[in-house]
């Protein structure tokens, strides 16, 4: 096997590593594989004489990689944004009183509450 066989095969089995991660949802890993990528990618440019078809395939999965990873994304602001949907709804409710001030619905029923022995 070449030097130039080597490091694709490298940079495929990298790439299957990544999308493996992102599927199972450890996240954590992806600093790791994203630092090693770029080394690699790095000693890719430096190369010459790379196969064309070879490359595709590299390029074609690292193109579903990064649909994935933008999918991620999206689940992970769906989740944040559902997140702070239920704490907001922990809140008190927010009222308009008689003279336009907003107050807490909360401190208006300690306020008018009146307790009796």
């Amino acid at each position: 096997m070449t030097q130039h066989s080597e490091l694709l095969q490298e940079i495929e089995n990298l790439l299957d590593f990544e999308h493996r991660i992102m599927i199972e949802g450890d996240l954590g890993k992806l600093s790791v594989v994203v630092e090693r990528k770029e080394k690699l990618l790095q000693e890719l440019m430096q190369q010459n004489n790379l196969g064309q078809d070879y490359l595709s395939i590299l390029r074609k999965k690292a193109q579903q990689n990064q649909m994935l990873v933008g999918s991620v994304r999206a689940g992970i602001d769906a989740a944040m944004k559902r997140l702070q949907a239920l704490q907001k709804a922990q809140d008190p409710l927010t009222v308009y009183d008689p003279s336009g001030k907003t107050s807490d619905l909360q401190k208006i029923a300690k306020k008018s509450l009146e307790r009796r022995a």
